[in-house]
């Protein structure tokens, strides 16, 4: 036997000890990460805002940590290093999915992300409190 075998010309030269063999492709299904989980919505009733709110409410999407973690560090403190709120307003705007509110008029109509800004203090505050899941003091 001859130690001189030629080599078959259909196999790939030998890899040289110094390269690195190339990395394996990982092992994806056709669709992995092109979903996203569908988001817990959350509805929260406007009827502790008073007469002729009742009927009315908000569609949220529950908040994420991550929505919490930018909520945790200010971005616009004033000199006291208070929160001016528009924190709480554009955390309540990002969650927003759909609502109806009651108008001057009397009228209900479906609201948009953009009418929280219309809102006193005290009902932002019920909002963001019972879209975190803290529970009222008064129960």
């Amino acid at each position: 036997m001859n130690d001189e075998t030629p080599l078959d010309p259909t196999l790939e030269p030998p890899m040289n000890p110094t390269e690195t063999p190339p990395a394996a492709e990982p092992a994806m299904t056709p669709d992995a990460h092109s979903h996203h989980l569908k988001p817990r919505l959350k509805h929260v009733s406007l009827g502790f805002m008073g007469d002729g709110w009742d009927a009315c409410g908000i569609d949220f999407r529950a908040l994420r940590f991550s929505d919490l973690a930018k909520f945790a560090a200010p971005t616009n403190p004033d000199a006291s290093g208070a929160n001016d709120g528009s924190q709480v307003i554009d955390l309540l705007k990002s969650a927003f999915i759909s609502g109806t509110g009651l108008f001057d008029d009397g009228s209900t109509a479906d609201l948009s992300a953009e009418d929280l800004d219309q809102l006193d203090i005290e009902s932002i505050t019920e909002l963001s409190r019972q879209l975190t899941g803290q529970v009222s003091p008064n129960a």
